[in-house]
Order: C-alpha cells, then sequence, then structure tokens
C-alpha cells in the first residue's frame, strides 16, 4: 500500500501544507483522509466500500484457518 500527500489550496514549496492523504492498493484508491481545520490529522474518511468488503472477509478467513488446527487439536485430545 502507497501514500500520496496533497495540498487541495495548490500551495507550493514553504507554503505547501497536506490537507489530502491518498492510500493506494496497486492502481486502486482505497482510503482518503481529509484535514479539514489545518491541524495536521485527518478529520474525515472516505473508503471504497468493495475494498473493505474484500479486506474484511479476507481478515475472516485468516482467522477461521488459525482457529482450525487449534480445533483439531482439541478434538483428538477428547
Amino acid at each position: 500500500m502507497s501514500r500520496i500527500e496533497r495540498d487541495l489550496a495548490g500551495r507550493g514549496g514553504d507554503e505547501f501544507q497536506v490537507d489530502r492523504f491518498e492510500y493506494l492498493d496497486g492502481r486502486h484508491v482505497v482510503r482518503m483522509g481529509t484535514d479539514l481545520d489545518g491541524d495536521g490529522s485527518v478529520d474525515r474518511w472516505e473508503r471504497d466500500e468493495e475494498f473493505e468488503a474484500r479486506r474484511r472477509a479476507e481478515e475472516r478467513r485468516a482467522q477461521e484457518a488459525e482457529q482450525a488446527p487449534e480445533e483439531e487439536a482439541e478434538a483428538e485430545a477428547e
């Protein structure tokens, strides 16, 4: 995953102030954060719902895969 930092006001040089953070998976933007009040922290997140759904499904599968050997070992011990 990579991150792009932008200044939406178009300031450059010493005036540059990051107010948009874009996170990409390859060439696909998966989430964007916007600093609305100029303090350098994200105040609003926008996410790609399809990407989030796939990520949650992958996490679930990984957890199930971790639990399966433990459950098999418990069943064999009984």
